[in-house]
């Protein structure tokens, strides 16, 4: 996804799960990616919702995908300072 220099955007972090067998949900941003003004970047974890908090796996590999994130932010942030 691209960076944004417009201060009215908005750059946001979406974590998605496995989708169930069944479910009619296709939509990778789950119906974010129609709000205007915001920039929308899924990362995918392991497990399905109800266990993505749950499972130490899981919440381990969430943690480590947030916290690069939150590193190439601070990053940005500082560049731009």
């Amino acid at each position: 996804m691209q960076s944004t220099s417009d201060p009215r955007r908005s750059r946001e972090t979406l974590a998605s799960g496995k989708v169930l067998e069944g479910d009619p949900r296709t939509d990778p941003y789950l119906g974010w990616g129609e709000v205007p003004g915001i920039d929308i970047e899924v990362i995918e974890v392991p497990g399905v919702h109800r266990s993505i908090l749950r499972e130490e796996e899981h919440t381990r590999t969430l943690a480590e995908k947030l916290s690069v994130r939150l590193r190439l932010a601070q990053n940005a942030r500082s560049v731009s300072a």
